[in-house]
């Protein structure tokens, strides 16, 4: 009997779950760097993490996410299937073939990840969360991070919104019943 698939994201498709433009931007990067003899160890970003300003109507916001953001850069790699599905678009016809042959099958994210502590409030324009490292790892990471944290401190937020309104009395949540 076949494995069930639960059609949520798992370890063969991990490294998919970004904007397709940020692959494309890696692909870039590959290409320039190795025209110009540049070493992706020297080709190095810091993207800082913050909001400009609270919501309309919040005074606070909870750090959340954190735990998923390190289990993807931990776990996420180019499958075999990925990167010849990848190998195939046209966007990519002048990169150099070593970009999918040798590059994509060993990546692993090269990052350092400077954050605040979950479960944090923050405050605007405070950097929340740091990464360091080559240009297309952060650049390929930013839209994973961004909707994780996004959302997990959403709900985070709001939970302790409700909490601060209930005082002492249970709450229960039923959202996956609507």
């Amino acid at each position: 009997m076949k494995s069930p698939k639960s059609g949520f994201i798992n370890a063969q498709n991990l490294i998919l779950s970004t904007d397709f433009y940020e692959i494309t931007m890696g692909a870039a990067y590959y290409q320039y760097n190795l025209d110009n003899n540049i070493k992706e160890e020297d080709d190095i970003a810091v993207f800082d993490l913050f909001i400009r300003k609270y919501p309309k109507n919040r005074n606070y916001l909870i750090f959340a996410g954190l735990e998923q953001v390190i289990h993807y850069l931990q776990n996420a790699r180019f499958t075999d299937k990925t990167i010849e599905f990848l190998g195939k678009k046209e966007v990519f016809k002048n990169i150099n073939s070593s970009f999918f042959d040798e590059y994509l099958p060993e990546f692993r994210f090269k990052l350092d990840v400077w954050a605040m502590r979950e479960g944090n409030y923050f405050f605007p324009n405070e950097p929340i969360m740091k990464i360091q490292g080559p240009m297309f790892h952060a650049q390929l990471a930013e839209t994973y991070i961004l909707n994780v944290i996004n959302y997990q401190t959403l709900v985070a937020s709001k939970a302790s919104r409700i909490k601060n309104v209930a005082q002492n009395k249970t709450l229960l949540e039923f959202g996956t019943r609507r």
